[in-house]
């Protein structure tokens, strides 16, 4: 026998051996395949660094400080490190450019305090205030009178607000449900709720009562997502969280509109005013008789954010009346228009005679060249309707220019 000849008969062998072995231990290799990735997923979990870096990485921020407007007191607010995989894991709609937490009718994965302290600048001890378990505290704001502080507070099922005695340092709820599905994610201050110029009532975009369940996604589209454009030519951008088709434009209408409230700080006494609506901003004026609303409508875009829909800014009174309308803009370049809203201090109290003084002036900040004062003796004998006739006659004028 050859060499060859042997090699070709061992191989032979080890051919019939294998034949022999295999329909014997074919169910043990199954069972290993497929019990070994079971494992190795049940096995698995984050990784975690060693205990010394995620002391570093978990380290309360230098407190941010909020000093009263009076300048008598400091807020001291302890900013969470970073978010929870908890928090980050929560679910998001992304409607018309916002990021809306369902659970909360709020902005998702914002940033939140979780506690609280008040100290006096001259003499006396630092306060701590007492929040509930688990507080997920934002957007703290001061009254004008530095005696009250109101703030909101994430819940697994909504968002509350609360306000702190700056004099005794205890806080209380107040019985209403904060709607703040449209606050600004760019804003740090952005706030659903607005001091009135008495200092203890509070203008709150408030959740609808008996706003009912949200709506559900149908099982099949109802017809075709259609979009019209003008004919002309124009850029455009490519923005994220943009609705896509009818659901999404429920869903944002469920979730934004909201329902204009007074809220009592000392008695909790709640009195809606007006209809519901989108409304995207508020400004009361200096006396507290009017505020200025920024209402969205329809149609809605399906290129462009909330910031840039159609939209109503008119002149509401204490009982949702609408007094006097700024402007309906109806396409998405005149939306795009910015009109802003600010409460600016005077460097020094401005006096008219036989009228009180005041430290404040309206549209300083909104636009510099409109020429509107608030504290004339002509607009406070007329109950403020000179300066809203002369405003708002001022912000039509400068959108039918097209001013920026």
């Amino acid at each position: 026998m050859t060499n060859s000849d042997a090699r070709l008969d061992q191989s032979n062998n080890e051919v019939v051996r294998i034949k022999q072995w295999y329909p014997h231990n074919m169910s043990r290799i199954l069972l290993m395949v497929f019990c070994v990735p079971t494992f190795l997923l049940a096995a698995g979990s984050y990784l975690r660094p060693p205990q010394e870096v995620l002391d570093v990485l978990n380290a309360n921020r230098t407190p941010s400080v909020s000093v009263s407007p009076t300048h008598t007191h400091l807020l001291l607010q302890t900013i969470v490190a970073n978010p929870t995989i908890a928090d980050i894991a929560k679910p998001m709609l992304r409607l018309a450019g916002f990021r809306i937490d369902p659970a909360t009718n709020g902005r998702h994965l914002t940033t939140y305090i979780t506690a609280l302290s008040v100290k006096p600048l001259i003499g006396g001890s630092e306060m701590k205030i007492a929040l509930p378990a688990d507080a997920k505290v934002a957007t703290p704001v001061w009254s004008a009178d530095g005696k009250m502080i109101a703030f909101t507070n994430a819940t697994a099922t909504s968002t509350e607000l609360w306000v702190i005695d700056v004099a005794t340092g205890k806080a209380r709820k107040l019985p209403v449900v904060v709607n703040g599905a449209t606050e600004s994610a760019a804003a740090v201050a952005s706030a659903p709720f607005d001091w009135m110029p008495d200092q203890h009532t509070l203008l709150v975009k408030a959740v609808p009562a008996g706003r009912g369940n949200p709506p559900a996604e149908p099982s099949e589209p109802p017809g075709p997502a259609i979009q019209e454009s003008s004919g002309k030519a124009a850029p455009v951008r490519t923005n994220q969280d943009m609705l896509r088709n009818p659901y999404d434009e429920d869903l944002f209408s469920y979730y934004a509109t909201s329902q204009l409230t007074y809220v009592d700080a000392i008695s909790g006494k709640v009195t809606p005013t007006g209809k519901s609506s989108i409304v995207l901003n508020v400004a009361p004026s200096p006396d507290g008789r009017y505020v200025l609303v920024t209402r969205l409508h329809k149609p809605f875009s399906y290129l462009y954010g909330a910031n840039s829909f159609p939209r109503s800014i008119v002149v509401l009174d204490r009982n949702g009346v609408t007094v006097y309308t700024v402007a309906n803009l109806t396409t998405y370049s005149e939306a795009s228009t910015r009109v802003t809203r600010s409460l600016i201090t005077r460097g020094k109290p401005y006096q008219t005679p036989g009228f009180p003084t005041t430290t404040y002036i309206e549209n300083v900040g909104v636009y510099p060249d409109v020429m509107a004062d608030y504290m004339t003796t002509d607009n406070l004998l007329n109950r403020g309707k000179t300066f809203v006739a002369a405003f708002s006659t001022a912000i039509t004028n400068l959108i039918a220019k097209g001013k920026p």
